[in-house]
């Protein structure tokens, strides 16, 4: 349902009524105006998450290491494939896969449907990875594999482990008998010491394979709304049109057609319509509001009517309003944050270490990358007002003249809001400033003696 292929298995389309003389039921058709509230929320969790100014500072123990971190971001284009990951994670889980190309990294995101992992002995990486699934033959040989069209489908199979990415040829489905043979042309040693694929599950709990779907509560009811909603389209242009039923003595077959048809009819005779009343139509679009509501609200989506806002709202404001969503998207935090983002950085490190001459970071060669104290800092939900600014500035200006709080962590706490990249250096240019004269309007208060 995250790609709104869920009707693609139905032949028929909803406004096909008969196949010959048979009648065609709902349940066979595939909706007019489907809706997909699926990717709706799961959009709108992953943006909350990844998207635009949701995306986090990855902090290390010093400037140095948080420098690393951020050029490493900015390499492997991080942001743009972890939206990717949430997105296909979605449905309960996701891979991600880390290669070095020519002392380049290189981030693919893998869907997780034809993967099989074995686990190691804690069970939070995997050591062994199997891709196994049926491939068509045209596919194949887009591939460039030699394969006769005329067995049908193959196996495709690859393996990822500790030391190597092995490909085997592939194997027609109906041969039971045959074995998987290695493909050495395409098989890739890549010496790691480590299996270079990264599970996530996409929210706590589930098996040791799959996290819960994201919007696995609401299926059902999409599908009911789908329905209604087509069948609701289709009442409108019957009521445009509305069906004409003629009764009469005569031997002639009876007139069927729309209201634009005119007739001439005996006294003896009978017409009458068949239609829907404005009524039935909003009934039916009061029912399709709750049905809404009631997907949204099962799988924490967004429900409160953005119309009914009537002037800006503050930062605290905006969380109320989408608190649902935001409730989603700091569970999400857990599992592609901190055993995402965090995991794969360290996963980065140890691959630096195997990799002759070290990754290439930011046009320089690096062995060894700092990954100890790592940690997220995401940024606020919503960016702040200027009324948010200025009360926020008021309080850690108090906050650090009373001494209660460093300049530096001060710092960190703005850094969202104005855009500060490297917190270090900003404390840098605060200690070259010309400090303000005594009595200035920019002086810091002095603090009355107790």
């Amino acid at each position: 349902m995250l790609n709104n292929q869920h009707y693609e298995h139905l032949t028929y389309s909803f406004s096909e009524e008969y196949a010959g003389n048979e009648y065609i039921p709902l349940s066979m058709r595939r909706p007019s105006t489907p809706s997909n509230l699926c990717r709706v929320v799961v959009d709108d969790s992953v943006g909350f998450l990844f998207a635009d100014n949701h995306f986090p500072t990855i902090q290390g123990k010093d400037a140095a290491a948080t420098a690393v971190m951020a050029a490493i971001v900015r390499d492997t284009n991080l942001q743009e494939r972890m939206i990717d990951a949430a997105t296909r994670g979605a449905v309960g889980s996701v891979a991600l896969h880390l290669r070095v190309i020519e002392n380049q990294l290189l981030i693919d995101v893998l869907p997780t449907t034809h993967l099989t992992p074995e686990w190691d002995a804690f069970r939070r990486n995997p050591k062994k990875v199997t891709e196994k699934m049926k491939v068509e033959p045209q596919e194949l040989i887009a591939l460039g594999y030699d394969v006769d069209p005329k067995r049908g489908r193959h196996w495709f199979m690859r393996v990822w482990d500790a030391n190597e990415e092995t490909w085997y040829l592939p194997w027609p489905v109906s041969d039971e008998k045959a074995k998987p043979v290695r493909d050495d042309n395409r098989s890739v040693v890549h010496a790691l010491g480590f299996c270079p694929i990264h599970w996530i599950k996409n929210l706590p709990g589930g098996d040791d394979f799959e996290g819960p779907c994201t919007f696995e509560a609401m299926i059902s009811t999409v599908i009911e709304y789908d329905y209604l909603y087509s069948q609701g389209g289709r009442a409108l242009r019957y009521a445009a049109d509305p069906k004409l039923i003629l009764k009469t003595d005569s031997t002639t077959p009876a007139v069927i057609g729309g209201a634009a048809n005119a007739l001439e009819l005996s006294k003896d005779s009978d017409a009458k319509y068949l239609e829907l009343d404005g009524s039935a139509q909003s009934t039916m679009l009061e029912w399709l509001r709750e049905l809404r509501n009631l997907a949204l609200e099962s799988t924490h989506g967004f429900r409160a009517s953005s119309d009914k806002m009537t002037m800006p709202q503050s930062g605290k404001a905006m969380e109320l309003l989408y608190k649902a969503t935001i409730s989603l998207a700091s569970r999400m935090r857990i599992s592609y944050g901190q055993c995402g983002i965090l995991s794969l950085m360290q996963m980065i490190a140890r691959a630096a270490e195997r990799t002759p001459k070290g990754i290439l970071v930011d046009n320089k060669y690096l062995n060894k990358i700092d990954v100890d104290g790592l940690h997220l800092n995401w940024p606020n939900w919503f960016e702040a007002t200027a009324a948010d600014t200025a009360q926020m500035a008021q309080a850690i200006h108090i906050l650090t003249t009373g001494r209660v709080l460093s300049r530096e962590t001060a710092i960190n706490n703005l850094a969202p809001i104005f855009d500060i990249a490297d917190t270090s250096e900003e404390l840098k240019r605060i200690e070259k400033d010309p400090q303000p004269e005594a009595g200035s309007a920019t002086a810091e208060p002095k603090t009355p003696a107790i």
